[in-house]
């Protein structure tokens, strides 16, 4: 569903999003993993973009809807490199 979501993205948002299929590891610090959805590019900014989708399946959607979305599921920081 990630594909879909990076579609809903580019039409959302005008940027052209890249999928990226490998995880990132850091070169000194192996702990250090990071799996980015994909490369985002705007014409609004200069260099390219870490793009994150979320997706959930149906259970969690049923829990969303009659609790809401909890505040740590849409606060998630992230950090990554290149």
């Amino acid at each position: 569903m990630e594909g879909v979501g990076r579609l809903m993205l580019e039409r959302k948002s005008g940027m052209k999003v890249k999928p990226v299929t490998k995880v990132l590891r850091h070169p000194t610090q192996s702990w250090m993993i990071y799996h980015a959805d994909g490369i985002a590019e705007s014409p609004l900014h200069p260099g390219p973009g870490i793009a994150e989708v979320k997706v959930v399946d149906y259970n969690v959607l049923k829990r969303f809807k009659k609790e809401g979305i909890r505040e740590e599921y849409i606060m998630q920081p992230q950090w990554g490199w290149q």
